[in-house]
């Protein structure tokens, strides 16, 4: 009769692990939330696309990617307007200004949006090696400068592979305070994961994969001394500008996402770009082969959802020694949420081929279950600080640890 309640009692407590699991992964962030914590993850966006793109994936900041107009300063005012009504920060774009060098604009724009609560930056350059006639260090410089007159918000700069060849973000690394990189690994054509990895020498040089240009940027941005924002594909086949890039699978993207934090250690993440994400159109024969608007509903919108989940305990930092794992090519880093308390054991296999791999915790705390976190799965039981999973090829496993 004793052994019998033992395992009624040990059934309940898993079960009721599974429920606060699923309870936590249905958790949407709350206006409050996405003001609450620091940790970035946004989208670039257009003048019309922040309720929308708030609702469908949430996004703790807006990287408001457009030209400016005539009317510039009224559209501005309703974008800073819409970011506050759901919560969100948007990052002004003001490349036209400064592309012109319109001096008396910009300032006037840095002055009447700087106090606005919803005001999260300003994106001053894109791709600077690729334009520079336009974006030389004077005429970034003096931008700079002007915002800085009036702002205390950062200003970003996004640079490409072209960029980290020529050492750009050295360059013009007094012209801007947030270095963020962009590159988008998947075109029609290629498998699930290919492009990922370094694919081949040619005469002098090596053609580099995903994963050895984000890492050369992380480096890039921390011989700079700034901060480091890895931003993620998220669109696809657009008739309109007539490229041959893919939506990324949820693996893909999972990946992406991963690998950036726990590998590359990003300081933010940003997803490129929900007005083309709408516009992408089915490719029956890629990987993933629906249109943009159910890539939001399949992959965007719940991979976006899972990164919210971990906002807080991201944004606190990593637990210095937190975690170990058996494994050379699996990162993984403890987090603690401070606002609820709850433990997050990120993970991510960085390359091909499956393996067992067994986590050692080295904490205070104690913990029986390691609870799946945005996959199907029970809780793993925790013995004397320990438990195994099972890696696939470039897999992500998230756990919550439980008492």
């Amino acid at each position: 009769m004793e052994e019998s309640l033992k395992s009624l009692m040990r059934t309940t407590r898993i079960y009721i692990h599974i429920l606060l699991a699923v309870v936590a992964t249905l958790a949407i962030p709350s206006a409050a939330l996405a003001m609450e914590q620091s940790f970035p993850i946004g989208w670039y966006a257009g003048w019309n696309n922040i309720p929308g793109l708030y609702n469908t994936v949430g996004a703790e900041h807006v990287l408001l990617y457009t030209y400016w107009s005539d009317d510039v300063e009224d559209k501005l005012q309703v974008a800073l307007d819409d970011a506050a009504s759901v919560g969100s920060r948007i990052i002004l774009d003001v490349r036209l200004g400064v592309n012109n060098l319109d001096a008396t604009r910009l300032a006037s724009v840095a002055s009447q949006f700087s106090s606005h609560p919803a005001l999260g930056g300003w994106y001053t350059a894109d791709e600077p090696v690729s334009a520079p006639v336009i974006y030389t260090v004077a005429t970034l410089q003096t931008a700079y400068n002007i915002v800085k007159q009036y702002s205390n918000k950062p200003v970003y700069m996004a640079f490409c592979t072209a960029d980290l060849d020529f050492s750009t973000p050295a360059t013009f690394k007094n012209a801007y305070d947030v270095m963020m990189f962009d590159q988008y690994p998947f075109q029609v054509g290629d498998a699930e994961f290919d492009d990922i990895e370094d694919e081949y020498f040619l005469i002098w040089r090596t053609y580099e994969g995903w994963k050895s240009r984000v890492q050369r940027a992380r480096d890039q941005a921390t011989a700079a001394g700034k901060p480091f924002y890895n931003i993620l594909q998220a669109f696809g086949v657009e008739p309109a500008y007539g490229w041959n890039y893919r939506l990324p699978t949820k693996r893909e993207e999972r990946f992406m996402a991963y690998y950036s934090l726990l590998s590359a250690h990003a300081d933010g993440l940003t997803s490129f770009c929900y007005f083309l994400t709408e516009g992408t159109v089915a490719s029956p024969t890629t990987p993933y082969p629906y249109d943009g608007p159910q890539w939001l509903l399949d992959v965007g919108g719940p991979v976006n959802q899972e990164l919210h989940t971990y906002g807080r305990a991201l944004a606190a930092g990593a637990i210095g020694g937190g975690v170990s794992d058996t494994a050379s090519d699996v990162d993984c880093s403890l987090y603690r949420d401070p606002t609820t308390g709850a433990y997050y054991l990120l993970s991510v296999n960085t390359e091909s081929g499956g393996e067992n791999v067994t986590f050692t915790l080295n904490v205070p705390e104690e913990f029986d279950f390691a609870v799946p976190m945005y996959e199907d799965g029970p809780p793993i039981p925790i013995i004397n600080g320990q438990f195994t999973v099972s890696f696939d090829d470039y897999a992500v496993h998230n756990y919550q640890l439980t008492p």
